[in-house]
């Protein structure tokens, strides 16, 4: 509802995202941060690391429920992959803004991700009638 300060409400939707020029490549990407969610649990915390071949013992940790839970939002895959999900994503919770977050071991990985996850906004952007959604402002890749 309408407050002082918006005409409407407005809602940020967080999700994690690893694009990669492959699916197989994005999901091993991923691994990063399943072994991160891993060590929180377990009370072995450490710094990122390095993304390895995804196991059926790292898939098992993906599933379960907790885990699950906090991948929930999380979109890895190719440009096109990408784009699916997070187009399902908009039209399910119709948040108005995204933040977007890639624990991406390497930086060169990383930026690589956000570069394909730019250009699959503007493909959105571009596909969206104008009329009926918010002004588009086009991600930075810093």
């Amino acid at each position: 509802q309408p407050s002082r300060y918006l005409q409407a409400p407005y809602t940020i939707g967080g999700i994690n995202v690893f694009a990669a020029d492959s699916d197989a490549e994005a999901e091993r990407l991923s691994t990063t941060l399943i072994r991160m969610f891993l060590g929180i649990f377990t009370g072995r915390r450490e710094c990122l690391q390095p993304p390895v071949d995804l196991t059926p013992d790292l898939r098992d940790i993906a599933a379960n429920p907790a885990i699950h839970q906090m991948l929930k939002y999380t979109f890895a895959g190719s440009k096109e992959t990408v784009r699916r999900k997070t187009e399902e994503f908009l039209q399910q919770t119709r948040v108005d803004e995204l933040m977007v977050v890639s624990s991406i071991y390497d930086h060169r990985d990383r930026l690589r991700s956000y570069e394909i996850f730019s250009d699959v906004m503007h493909e959105i952007a571009d596909a969206s009638p104008a009329s009926t959604s918010a002004p588009f402002y086009p991600p930075t890749v810093v």
